[in-house]
């Protein structure tokens, strides 16, 4: 009977987990196309909200140090991020 329980329990977090991914896929979604962007200019955003995510991920849950080079093409992307966002 415990391990019926326990399977359960797994199969509501998994459900959890996946009504939580489908929530920030929405909003995901419903952001990048809400703007009246052209589409170089979502692409070259999404670029920049990728990798500044991307690296988050990298070093606080993966625990990996950020190296100079990530860091040097990282403010190159950031810089033609804001290029872009500022051309408006």
């Amino acid at each position: 009977m415990a391990g019926a329980q326990r399977d359960s329990h797994a199969v509501v977090a998994a459900g959890g987990w996946f009504a939580i991914g489908a929530v920030v896929l929405f909003v995901y979604g419903w952001t990048v196309n809400r703007p009246p962007w052209n589409f170089g200019e979502l692409l070259g955003l999404y670029v920049v909200f990728f990798f500044l995510a991307a690296q988050a991920i990298s070093y606080f849950l993966l625990k990996e140090p950020m190296r100079g080079p990530v860091v040097a093409g990282g403010l190159l992307i950031m810089g033609g991020g804001l290029v872009i966002f500022l051309s408006k």
